[in-house]
C-alpha cells in the first residue's frame, strides 16, 4: 500500500543507515507523494558556537553513556536514560537536501525552527528569515 504523506519527526539522526531509510520512505510514498522530516540541524548558531569554544556540538555524541564535551548536556552523567536518545546521524541543511535528492526525491521546502536560547516567538521570526542556522530542520520533499 503507498502513502501520500509520511512523516519523520525527530527520527532519522537515531538511525544508523539513513540512506535505507529514506530508501523505504521514497518505496511507500506515491509519485508526488509529500515525506516531511524533522532533525538537529548540525549548522545551527548553538553548534557552532560550541565548536569554537572547543566543545561537541550539542546534538553530537561521543559517548552512549553520557554528555562528554560538552559544555552542557540535558542528563550529564547520566547513563540511565542518556543512551536512549544518543544521535547517530546529524544533518546540515545541505546533507539533507542532498541525501533526499540522492535517493530521488525533489526538495520542496526547508524550514528553520527556533534558535536557542530565544524566547519562542522571536526564535522563530529569525529562524523564517535565515533557516540555516537554526536549532532543528524540517524539510519537506516530494517523490519524484
Amino acid at each position: 500500500m503507498l502513502v501520500d504523506v509520511a512523516v519523520a519527526n525527530q527520527v532519522i539522526e537515531h538511525l544508523y543507515d539513513t540512506d535505507q531509510f529514506v530508501r523505504q520512505l521514497h518505496r511507500v510514498l506515491k509519485p508526488g507523494g509529500l515525506a516531511v522530516i524533522s532533525t538537529n540541524n548540525l549548522a545551527s548558531w548553538h553548534n557552532i558556537l560550541a565548536l569554537i569554544l572547543g566543545a561537541q556540538p550539542f546534538p553530537a555524541d561521543v559517548s552512549s553513556n553520557s554528555a562528554l564535551g560538552k559544555l552542557f548536556g540535558l542528563f550529564p552523567g547520566d547513563a540511565g536514560s542518556y543512551s536512549s536518545w544518543t544521535h547517530l546521524r546529524i544533518f546540515s541543511p545541505r546533507a539533507l537536501r542532498e541525501m533526499l535528492e540522492y535517493h530521488g526525491f525533489a526538495v520542496e521546502r526547508i524550514r528553520g525552527i527556533g534558535y536557542y536560547p530565544l524566547p519562542t516567538t522571536l526564535a522563530q521570526r529569525i529562524a523564517d528569515r535565515a533557516p540555516r542556522h537554526a536549532a532543528y530542520l524540517t524539510v519537506t520533499c516530494s517523490r519524484r
